[in-house]
């Protein structure tokens, strides 16, 4: 028995999908949204969890004045590249790390990721959202974005898909239900929604980690 395929992340880095210029802007419009709503302090520790070649830093960065913005990743050539974009930006760090394994000692006021859940097993996806919070401080905040079966999602995949320009195989879309359960044990959730903006509809979780470490 092969292993399913997986997402070419070096590759989707230096070619990202051809709809991902515009709906990252709506994305960090709506995230920020979020964020501002869940009274976030100025210059804040900051994590983006799979998130090599953020595109969200540069928002957070206008809105927020981080005091440090450590981007978390697998991808060497995503790191590189983030790192490469930023270069004047002395605020900013990574760390290559497998987030399946057992994890370093990070903690942060605001921990994000955007479109990292869904591209693990149903197995391990709960394992990374505990991650989350695990690396958030007590009384953090945590955002996690992720793709949503709901319409239009499955209809522009399948065109992706047929036009063989669907960049993630491994992508398994996530019900709204699933991913607020699994932040429901670790802290309190304060929204969840759908993005409709963008064709490939996306689901939000906000919450706030529990006092008690996870």
């Amino acid at each position: 028995m092969t292993d399913s395929p997986k997402t070419d992340w070096s590759s989707y880095y230096g070619n990202p999908f051809p709809a991902a210029r515009f709906t990252r802007r709506i994305t960090a419009c709506r995230a920020l949204s979020l964020l501002k709503s869940a009274g976030i302090h100025p210059n804040p520790d900051v994590l983006e969890l799979g998130g090599g070649g953020s595109s969200f830093f540069p928002a957070f960065d206008r809105a927020f004045h981080p005091h440090d913005y450590k981007v978390v990743d697998n991808c060497i050539e995503g790191l590189r590249l983030f790192l490469k974009q930023n270069i004047l930006n002395d605020n900013v760090s990574v760390l290559s790390c497998d987030l399946l394994a057992p994890p370093p000692v990070l903690q942060a006021d605001v921990v994000l990721s955007f479109g990292l859940i869904e591209h693990f097993s149903p197995q391990d996806t709960p394992v990374v959202i505990q991650r989350h919070f695990r690396f958030a401080k007590p009384g953090a905040i945590v955002l996690i974005t992720f793709p949503s079966p709901c319409f239009p999602y499955p209809l522009v995949r399948a065109s992706a898909e047929l036009f063989r320009i669907w960049q993630f195989p491994d992508e398994r879309p996530l019900r709204l239900s699933e991913v607020a359960s699994v932040c429901a044990q670790f802290g309190t959730v304060l929204k969840t929604g759908l993005n409709r903006s963008i064709l490939l509809t996306q689901g939000y979780v906000l919450a706030r980690k529990n006092e008690c470490r996870v």
